[in-house]
């Protein structure tokens, strides 16, 4: 097997790095993905804060992780233990993160039948995970879950490293405790009973992961483990045994009890516990909306994932999610405008509060509350004059999507006509388009409009008002006269923008066909192409064009106008063009 070079394992590096990075949630527009399913909550053993949705270890992994049947060693490892490891970000949505490690030399030759990894004995691996480097621990933790099952013999030593100092190689070590199968369940189940808290935590978790293939032995255990004391380990069996059992009324109560511990990593973890629970979990509605409103922001935004998972469509959900439109913390605000616009129509109680939200002065909470509202507001109902003063929003990002929103509601929309033509003048090119674009989706009541734009000083505004005529098509013909005259125009963007726009018009286009028929000659071969094509759309009434359009065909410079020029020929007179081809 050939190695991978070094430039190769560099680029690895930083892909690696890179994800690592990405925010827990990011969002490009007012138009946002569906939330993640429900994970696991944490419990304060990671050291990093509480991520809701995600497996939470309480303290005992060095990042939140998805609900998934098996956690890869290293799998939020926070940096590159051994070799390169590629992962896609365990914050992004989709399916869950899967992780690959470059290949390795292949193993050497051997007496022995003792199994390898990466060319070491299970015998050397448990050296390694004795090591004073916690890397090298980590590493060792990893090879001993590739080799799965093969590793039993090391399963005291990993459920000693359960205790470890290093949260990294503590997951590991769990995870290769679940990759070796039923053989570790009765002593994971002995490892709930250990004197030290982070045994108990790791033998839960690893229960937990195990799923059914413990059901039969582990069970019992983990229903004593809900009374341990200490409160980690007490969550962290619950998880375990509705995983195993998925029976709800054995798990809810030590979960709601956990809402009120006074640690906010307990609480936040207990609550997104809960959501993992799904519709079982609805007697813990009421402690999750006290939870709701609990002075940390990373329980308010657990409780709130949780009230979504177990019941989306419930008023308590809406009501929840208007007040947390007003959090102090932008995750919870941003959470919030994500759940209201995933649940639609069915939130349309929440248009007032999403209105002013949008006076927020964070920029991309105004983008998701302007998405939000969009998606509960009935299209028949729809806020026209709100949207229509987002239009005046100091950054740009929001106007142009206030306009597309206006523009999807089409002739609906007409009362915003005024607005969005003022828009047609803005400094920034991606919101003129948009707005010339809602404008033609409005029709035929934003032509007048148009027109008196056709006559701006500005090359660019000309340009966006054509643009939403030719959406308009053949309602548009009233600015004909403005439009043949533009075919004249200095700007070449306007000449085949005005070509482009008289073609959409078609056969009542006709007066126009003589200056169309100039322009063939125009040195742009983009003014030439459009109005070609537009000679094309206006259809037999284009006849006298048709020897220009057979010399365009014959020797124009670019081959676009020469496909173009065929196929108008086709259009005008099909006959004619066929006798043509003919040798």
């Amino acid at each position: 097997m050939l190695r991978p070079s070094k430039s190769i394992v560099a680029l690895v590096g930083l892909v690696t790095l890179f994800f690592a990075a990405v925010p827990a949630r990011a969002h490009w527009g007012p138009f946002f993905h569906p939330p993640m399913p429900p994970r696991w909550g944490g419990f304060g053993y990671f050291p990093r804060p509480f991520i809701p949705r995600y497996y939470g270890c309480f303290g005992f992994c060095p990042g939140p992780l998805p609900y998934r049947p098996f956690y890869p060693p290293l799998y939020y490892a926070p940096y590159l233990y051994s070799s390169p490891v590629v992962y896609s970000s365990p914050q992004s949505y989709g399916p869950p993160p899967l992780m690959y490690t470059l290949p390795a030399e292949p193993a050497a030759p051997d007496d022995t039948k003792e199994p390898r990894y990466r060319g070491r004995k299970v015998s050397e691996w448990i050296v390694a995970l004795k090591s004073a480097d916690s890397q090298t621990r980590a590493q060792a933790a990893e090879a001993l879950a590739q080799l799965g099952p093969k590793a039993s013999g090391a399963i005291s030593d990993l459920i000693s490293a359960l205790k470890d100092g290093d949260p990294t190689v503590r997951v590991a070590s769990a995870s290769a405790l679940a990759a070796i199968g039923t053989d570790a369940v009765k002593p994971l189940s002995e490892g709930l009973k250990n004197a030290d808290k982070y045994v108990r935590m790791g033998a839960a978790f690893a229960l937990g992961q195990l799923g059914s293939k413990a059901a039969k032995d582990g069970a019992d255990a983990l229903r004593e483990a809900l009374q341990d004391k200490d409160v980690r380990v007490r969550c962290h069996a619950a998880q375990a045994l509705w995983r195993l059992t998925k029976n709800a009324k054995t798990v809810i109560p030590v979960l709601v009890a956990a809402m009120d511990d006074r640690n906010r990593t307990v609480r936040s973890g207990a609550a997104t516990a809960l959501a993992h629970l799904g519709v079982a979990a609805k007697s813990a509605i009421p402690a999750l909306e006290k939870a709701a409103k609990d002075e940390e922001s990373s329980v308010r935004f657990a409780a709130l994932a949780a009230l979504w998972s177990i019941d989306a469509k419930s008023e308590q959900i809406v009501s929840a999610l208007r007040e947390a439109l007003k959090d102090k913390d932008p995750d919870v605000r941003s959470e919030a405008a994500d759940f209201l616009t995933q649940m639609g129509e069915e939130a349309k109680e929440a248009g007032p509060a999403l209105l002013e939200a949008m006076k927020n002065p964070d920029r991309g909470f105004r983008l998701q509350a302007l998405g939000a509202l969009i998606a509960v507001t009935p299209k028949d109902d729809a806020p026209i004059d709100a949207l229509a003063g987002v239009l005046r929003d100091k950054d740009s990002g929001v106007r142009g999507a206030a306009a597309e929103a206006l523009g999807h509601l089409g002739p609906q929309a007409r009362r915003a006509i005024p607005a969005l033509d003022e828009l047609l003048g803005d400094t920034d090119s991606g919101v003129r388009r948009q707005a010339s674009l809602a404008l033609g989706r409005i029709g035929k009541d934003a032509v007048p409009s148009l027109i008196a734009r056709l006559s701006s000083k500005e090359a660019d505004t000309r340009w966006s008002a054509i643009r939403a005529l030719e959406v308009i098509g053949p309602e548009a013909k009233a600015a004909m006269p403005r439009l043949r005259e533009l075919l004249a125009a200095s700007e070449p963007q306007v000449r085949w923008e005005a070509a482009a726009a008289l073609g959409r018009i078609g056969k009542e286009a006709k007066s126009a066909v003589p200056e169309l028929t100039k322009l063939l000659d125009d040195p742009n071969a983009a003014v030439r192409r459009n109005a070609v094509k537009a000679l094309g759309e206006i259809g037999p009434a284009a006849k006298p064009a048709f020897e220009a359009l057979r010399k365009a065909y014959e020797s124009d410079r670019s081959s676009d106008v020469q496909d173009a020029a065929a196929e108008a020929m086709d259009q005008i007179d099909p006959k004619a063009s066929k006798k043509d081809d003919q040798p």
